[in-house]
């Protein structure tokens, strides 16, 4: 009997432990890892880019000097007695234009003092195409779509070098002999991000080409060294620590710059450039370095 009831015991323990293996969670062993993170990323990332995958989000405005835009025809008048036109519109222009001709009209915008030849590039916005409909001293022209509400004195252009964009891009991560700067945002921002055009400050004459790949490079925050060795972000520092530093009073130190992110070059001009940022890891601005190591 004290066998049998020993037996029973044994083979309820044994069913308890196998029960309590069955149920219990598994226990995964996790060890810190590097994270590795490429310095240069390899051309094979960005293959060709087709022109109408990223046709919404390029700026069709041009850069100018005041030679061109003074040998420009001007919007004249209209057949409707409104001072702003639109779309199905027929406006005037004066000059003679070849009929059929497809045509672009553009305001005046920013005005961007070369750092290369001194001279003011003048940035121009396209507000409408149009086709010529009668060639004449004074031309009618077909308002096709507007962006914008066309006004009397906009130019009007025929398509030249600098317009046309070619139907590829072929990405080339590469670097400029000179780093470029962004010095202004095609919508006026003040951060942006991917998808979004700036403009630089260097062009043909500077070597730089459409596809061109670029690095962005951005400043880093500035320390103060205070007394008993207190470090101060400059941003964060009192008024007095700011004019401490100001005079040198207060060591402060300058961080090196870091990677922001990159930019595809897509229309030059003479001294100014256009690019589509492709990716970014923190806010690009105005002031950003393009183009070097």
């Amino acid at each position: 009997m004290k066998a049998g009831i020993f037996t029973f015991l044994l083979l309820s323990i044994s069913l308890l432990l196998f029960l309590q293996q069955a149920n219990a969670k598994q226990v995964i062993k996790l060890t810190p890892q590097v994270r590795i993170i490429p310095n240069e990323i390899p051309t094979s990332t960005f293959s060709d880019l087709e022109l109408a995958l990223i046709r919404p989000y390029l700026s069709q405005n041009l850069i100018v000097s005041s030679d061109w835009l003074g040998a420009q025809f001007l919007v004249i008048g209209s057949d409707e007695p409104s001072m702003l036109y639109r779309e199905s519109n027929t406006i005037y222009v004066n000059g003679v234009l070849p009929k059929g001709a497809l045509l672009g009209v553009y305001q005046q915008g920013r005005q961007f003092e070369s750092s290369h030849s001194g001279q003011i590039e003048q940035e121009m916005i396209l507000v409408a195409s149009v086709v010529v409909s009668d060639s004449g001293f004074i031309s009618a022209v077909k308002v096709l779509s507007s962006f914008r509400e066309i006004q009397l004195g906009d130019v009007v252009a025929v398509q030249s070098q600098g317009m046309i964009m070619p139907s590829y891009y072929i990405p080339n991560i590469s670097q400029l002999n000179m780093p470029a700067s962004i010095i202004a945002s095609e919508a006026q921002r003040t951060a942006m991000g991917v998808m979004d055009v700036v403009y630089l400050n260097q062009g043909r004459f500077q070597g730089v080409r459409e596809g061109l790949l670029l690095s962005i490079s951005g400043e880093n925050e500035s320390v103060i060294l205070l007394e008993k060795d207190q470090v101060v972000r400059l941003n964060e520092g009192t008024a007095y620590d700011k004019m401490m530093a100001s005079y040198h009073w207060d060591p402060a130190f300058v961080m090196p710059r870091v990677h922001s992110g990159r930019l595809m070059i897509f229309k030059v001009f003479d001294n100014m450039s256009f690019g589509i940022i492709m990716e970014n890891l923190r806010p690009i601005r105005v002031g950003d370095s393009v183009g070097g190591r």
